[in-house]
């Protein structure tokens, strides 16, 4: 190994860059033949197409959850910076037993 990189060195500089671009494009084909040879796979699961509308809907559960963060964010903000909304705020300190 060591000697083809030693005489890879004495090779003009546009081979070797050549030589590098081979390399990076052959991999890279190879990679990609990988990926798109796991798309075929079939993971034994049945889904079904009405079920799988119903529950996979990504952008709206993102929707959501930015919205209910905003919410709490606006919710404790509001304590924060207008002390006469903290009587609405509820009380987590329990009370004390006699």
């Amino acid at each position: 190994m060591f000697d083809f990189l030693e005489q890879l060195r004495r090779k003009p500089l546009a081979y070797r860059k050549r030589l590098a671009v081979f390399g990076a494009t052959a991999l890279t084909a190879v990679i990609v033949i990988v990926w798109l040879s796991t798309w075929s796979l079939d993971t034994g699961m049945a889904i079904d197409s009405k079920v799988a509308s119903e529950q996979l809907k990504p952008l709206e559960e993102i929707k959501n959850s930015i919205g209910d963060f905003y919410d709490s964010v606006k919710t404790m903000s509001a304590g924060i910076f207008n002390p006469s909304a903290t009587s609405s705020m509820p009380d987590l300190n329990p009370p004390s037993q006699q």
